[in-house]
């Protein structure tokens, strides 16, 4: 394969390396690695000395070179010489080569080797792959420094706006901190991406943008290996090209990178309007997980490999026991040696059994983190031959996820009692069939009604946000019609007795119990802290019943007008239809931030139970069902389903 352009090498060289004899690696002893450094015979960076040395030579200094393998855009491999023999590389790997040969002949004196996992570890041995693997702990944490690779842009253009995007990193941590603050205290900032940025990022035009995208929204954050080559890092420096940035600097503006999403840029070409349309991902739990790892690890490593766990969901990986693997890679000795078994898995589902018992037995208090883990087990779509209680720690797309416990704990934190099942002590033990484990608890009813899914399709996140539109008007319907056909099925009349509690088909509830339970008993605003009150739902029923009578005159607006009638201002023609329309368009309005609240629950069914109680558990329970309460848990959960929320009873 020919050299990349944006390479300038030289073909010449290309077929003299493609005339050597293949590169045959030797054997590895215990605690061997093999480092790297420059040919100093050769000027294009694609020549290299490989040597073997021993992990406790107190001598031992290297680099270690952190980077994403696998590159979607350029899937071929690429020759390199190593000593005198050829090798090949992926496209990321090879780009990085002539950059980090140069700065190592910069200042040679200063210099150390680089250790860089493709080329020191032999990939056609599995035995040496795995041993390897099991020493990265050790490698990365002895590294003197470890240098992250971010790529060169495709376009060259672009990569020559790279050295002012460098510059424009402190603005940026600026502007992302004005940015959380208009979020914060401007309640149509939620909704509406009209965030006016510096004249300098606005006006940078689309290759400088892209140079800028390129260091902060990589894909060098996402996946399952880098989080490791991180974590473990002594020092870090990445690097785009030849120049290098600060590891604080871009952590800083990593954090937020995602506020960008709603900034008002400027394609120079056109002077029209443009957004970052990238997919939505934390690109920050990479340092959050380092921080984990410095400074989190009072409570034992399996507390810290649960927390792990848990945000590495998000990290993308290739091979389906990769995200096992690199957890362990992270903790000390004394987990990674109760794990040695893990080693010895039969199939991936024989993997997360192991993985998840190790961790439920050794974990200790860990509370939310604990709960949070069991919840992933709750997905649409998992693995065959799990265990109920097992999480698919691969099948991580955000399309199947049901935000069960994230939800409910963001819910607590604006619920006016704290929640907490249970405040026994629990201990996880083995169970005596394979794949059993054994949580004390206490089960407490059966759900004899399940009611239709929350909907939710307020198409607030597409790009750009679509808060004017038809969509927008059809989602508000769907939330009404499903609220009207609920409350209706639901509501005991005021002036009738208490439930009979004897007959399990009765699934009345209190109106107070009703409204709080639609919310996650979350009585203000995430934003506004506006309150919420009985008042304001039965507010929202009857505007909303007003707002479907005007639904068709809406519709047939927009027939004859072509647009969308959302936005027309003077269409109504009284002041009772004006403020029927305030209520579901204005952003500030109690109403519109009940509807909008409800998000809560998203994923979620509304349930009764044979105990009196209404509340919501996530989608897929059936009548039948039990509610239990674990020991020590933060929420009751229904066993195939995940985690349940009532009230009354």
């Amino acid at each position: 394969m020919n050299p990349p352009r944006n390479l300038n090498i030289d073909t010449n060289e290309v077929v003299t390396v493609a005339n050597l004899t293949p590169f045959e690696y030797d054997m590895l002893s215990t605690h061997q690695i093999r480092i790297l450094v420059p040919d100093s015979t050769d000027s294009s960076g694609l020549s290299w000395e490989l040597k073997t040395v021993n992990m406790d030579d107190p001598s031992l200094h290297f680099t270690a070179l952190s980077y994403v393998w696998a590159c979607d855009t350029h899937p071929d491999t690429f020759l390199i010489s190593c000593n005198k023999h050829r090798l090949y590389v992926h496209y990321n790997l090879y780009t990085a080569l002539p950059f980090i040969a140069r700065r190592y002949n910069s200042n040679k004196a200063l210099a150390t080797p680089y250790w860089i996992d493709a080329i020191c570890i032999n990939q056609a041995d599995d035995e040496e792959k795995t041993s390897q693997i099991r020493l990265m702990n050790r490698i990365y944490r002895q590294a003197d420094r470890v240098l992250v690779w971010l790529n060169l842009t495709d376009n060259p253009e672009s990569q020559a706006f790279i050295p002012r995007a460098i510059e424009l990193l402190p603005l940026l941590v600026k502007e992302f901190a004005r940015s959380r603050q208009y979020l914060e205290t401007d309640a149509d900032a939620r909704l509406t991406p009209d965030f006016v940025v510096d004249r300098k990022l606005g006006y940078l035009g689309r290759r400088g943008w892209e140079a800028i995208i390129n260091l902060i929204r990589n894909p060098y954050f996402r996946r399952v290996w880098t989080v490791q080559e991180i974590a473990l890092a002594k020092e870090i420096t990445f690097l785009c090209g030849e120049h290098e940035i600060e590891s604080q600097l871009i952590e800083k503006v990593v954090y937020d990178s995602w506020h960008i999403r709603r900034w008002t840029l400027y394609d120079l070409t056109t002077d029209k309007p443009m957004r970052y349309t990238g997919e939505y991902h934390n690109d920050s739990n990479i340092f959050v997980i380092r921080d984990i790892i410095k400074y989190d690890g009072d409570e034992g490593n399996a507390h810290q490999a649960i927390r792990i766990a848990n945000i590495m969901d998000e990290q993308a990986c290739s091979a389906p026991q990769d995200r096992v693997l690199g957890i362990l890679g992270m903790v000390s000795e004394e987990l990674r040696s109760g794990g040695a078994a893990l080693h010895m898995y039969t199939s991936i589902t024989d993997l997360y059994t192991r993985f998840s018992t190790l961790l439920f037995q050794a974990s200790g208090l860990t509370k939310t983190h604990w709960w949070f883990y069991m919840s992933m087990a709750f997905r649409k779509n998992r693995i065959e031959g799990l265990p109920s209680w097992v999480p698919d720690l691969h099948h991580n797309d955000a399309s199947d996820k049901r935000y069960v416990f994230d939800n409910m704990m963001s819910a607590q934190g604006y619920s006016e009692t704290p929640w907490q099942a249970s405040s026994r002590p629990r201990k996880a033990a083995h169970g005596p069939r394979p794949g059993e484990i054994i949580l004390r608890g206490k089960l407490l009813e059966k759900i004899t009604h399940a009611h239709p899914e929350v909907p939710y399709g307020f198409p607030v996140y597409t790009d750009p946000p679509d808060t004017t539109g038809m969509k927008w008007l059809y989602a508000v319907v769907a939330v009404i019609r499903w609220e009207h056909g609920l409350s209706s099925s639901l509501l005991r009349p005021e002036s009738s007795p208490a439930v009979d509690r004897t007959n399990e088909q009765r699934c009345h509830v209190s109106a107070d119990t009703y409204w709080r339970s639609l919310l996650a008993d979350c009585t203000k605003d995430y934003g506004t802290r506006t309150q919420f009150t009985l008042g304001t739902w039965r507010e929202f029923q009857e505007q909303g019943q007003r707002f479907l009578a005007l639904v068709p005159m809406l519709e047939q607006l927009k027939r004859d007008t072509g647009t969308d009638p959302w936005g027309l201002p003077n269409w109504t023609e009284s002041e009772e239809e004006k403020e029927t329309m305030k209520c579901f368009r204005d952003k500030s309005h109690p109403v519109f931030m009940f509807m909008v609240n409800l998000s809560f629950t998203r994923d979620h069914q509304m349930v009764n139970t044979n105990n009196g109680r209404f509340g919501f558990s996530c989608t897929g329970v059936q009548p039948g069902d039990v509610v239990c309460v674990f020991n020590d848990s933060v929420s009751p959960f229904v066993p195939n389903v995940g985690c349940f929320y009532g009230r009354g009873g």
